[in-house]
């Protein structure tokens, strides 16, 4: 019985995650950037977008992990 419950909880997980991925991919990646494509800081470098801070740093917008949406620098 336990068992059946953690495979449900399995497929729920990864169906949601499917789901956001979807959603994530379409905004982010396509609305959020095309639309806001002229707003200052935001450059296309190394045939990426990326957020341009201050001295240079670049925050990634198209990330492979979520985390990296958040977290990552180059």
């Amino acid at each position: 019985m336990n068992h059946k419950i953690i495979e449900t909880l399995q497929v729920n997980l990864v169906f949601n995650w499917s789901i956001y991925s979807i959603i994530y991919n379409l905004i982010i990646k396509y609305a959020f950037i095309h639309a806001h494509k002229s707003i200052k800081g935001l450059s296309h470098y190394k045939n990426k977008y990326y957020w341009k801070y201050e001295h240079d740093n670049y925050v990634n917008f198209t990330p492979k992990k979520l985390s990296n949406f958040f977290f990552y620098k180059s």
